[in-house]
């Protein structure tokens, strides 16, 4: 398999490739003006790797939850990507990804993330199904 990931849900946006047997990753600062030149940095990005999409036949997008603006530009830049390239498009949560290594193996299992100071939690079966709302929780609940 060989992959995009684009994950802007946070105060960093996380970009990085699997190709070849070969993983690159890159950390960016999230600000607005990240927003408007994600695909720049994302081109820039191959090219410093001397990569293309040629390489990698999936996409993996970060739908949250996470900083709105952040998520709204990486979908559109995804999609954009994946119309224009023919790749396919996978979008994931990240209370999933927490979890995902442990499918199959805990009867409960509860994701935890902080994001913008505050912390939300959220529970799931052995098979990932979510079994609650996502919750918002205070330190000392934790």
């Amino acid at each position: 398999m060989n992959f995009l990931s684009i994950d802007c849900s946070t105060d960093t946006v996380l970009l990085f490739i699997k190709t070849k047997g070969k993983t690159f990753s890159k950390i960016l600062q999230s600000d607005k003006l990240n927003n408007d030149v994600l695909m720049k940095k994302i081109l820039d990005f191959f090219g410093e790797n001397n990569l293309n999409f040629t390489d990698i036949n999936e996409i993996f997008v970060n739908q949250g939850p996470g900083n709105f603006s952040g998520l709204r530009s990486s979908l559109a830049v995804a999609k954009g990507i994946s119309l224009s390239k023919d790749i396919n498009l996978f979008g994931y949560n990240t209370f999933i990804l927490i979890c995902s290594k442990f499918f199959g193996k805990k009867d409960s299992i509860y994701a935890l993330i902080k994001f913008r100071e505050k912390y939300y939690i959220n529970k799931f079966n052995k098979k990932l199904k979510n079994v609650s709302k996502i919750k918002l929780v205070t330190i000392d609940e934790i």
